[in-house]
């Protein structure tokens, strides 16, 4: 741990909520190689049985979290994510010998339909895990259905950003160690596509493992370490009227804000 004991700030501010510590979301990177998506695509064309095939990609992106403590997370929730299939799905049904569809869907996603508004804050059990229920979740991605069935040719085309939200409940465990928050949560999604021609249904699963490191507040000057430049670059800020010392997020600048910054300055940093 980084810290200081430069104006003896411990112990000021005590009676302010922790909540209020961290109220900018922390951004965590999705680890690509640790991080996919699987589950099936299944067809059913006009007057035919539906038929099914399988998929399993890597996944990119990030979660942004608002949590009360990123030390020890006693509260979760989310303020944005966005999870990008790393490669388009390919898929192929066969109802031979009466006809025959392939399947693509590209630049798929999944993304936080309403960001900057969070989630209501759940709570981190002793062991990391939490639940965050029915979160609402666009889906897009450019679907093409092509082939022939009953001696008719298919070519259709379908936006999955022209569907509605669906709900996911992200399960999953939130640790801190050395500095660094890691996420790690599974959600289970559903989607259904009905036409003139076809209904396209989709049902999948995210396994996702984000990670970021711990902001420190009180490091004004960005450069590792707490000493007395960051107190004095506060004080600018302060003076000056700057929003940037707003520390407890209240829209003002008062002795509240003054205080948070040095509470947090007196606890250090990770």
């Amino acid at each position: 741990m980084r810290g200081s004991s430069i104006l003896g700030a411990g112990g000021l501010a005590l009676g302010l909520a922790s909540s209020s510590l961290h109220a900018q979301p922390i951004r965590l990177q999705v680890v690509e190689v640790q991080s996919s998506t699987s589950g099936s695509v299944c067809v059913t064309p006009l007057l035919l049985g539906e038929r099914c095939d399988f998929y399993g990609v890597g996944i990119a992106g990030f979660v942004d979290v608002l949590v009360d403590d990123p030390s020890a997370p006693g509260t979760i929730a989310l303020d944005d994510f966005s999870f990008a299939f790393a490669e388009d799905v390919m898929l192929a049904y066969s109802w031979a010998p009466l006809g025959a569809l392939d399947a693509t869907l590209a630049n798929a996603a999944a993304a936080d339909a309403s960001p900057g508004v969070p989630t209501p804050s759940v709570l981190v059990a002793l062991n990391g895990s939490f639940t965050i229920a029915d979160v609402p979740t666009a889906l897009s991605g450019i679907g093409t259905v092509a082939g022939s069935i009953l001696g008719q040719d298919v070519d259709e085309t379908f936006d999955l950003a022209d569907t509605d939200p669906v709900a996911i409940t992200f399960d999953g465990t939130l640790t801190h160690s050395d500095g660094i928050l890691t996420l790690t949560v599974t959600g289970p999604y559903a989607q259904t596509v009905d036409d003139d021609v076809a209904s396209v249904a989709i049902d999948g699963t995210l396994t996702i493992v984000a990670r970021g490191a711990v902001p420190c507040p009180a490091d004004i000057t960005g450069d590792g370490s707490l000493d007395f430049f960051d107190v004095s670059a506060f004080l600018q800020l302060f003076n000056a009227g700057d929003l940037a010392a707003d520390f407890n997020d209240d829209g003002s600048l008062n002795f509240f804000d003054v205080s948070l910054f040095l509470q947090l300055f007196g606890a250090g940093c990770p």
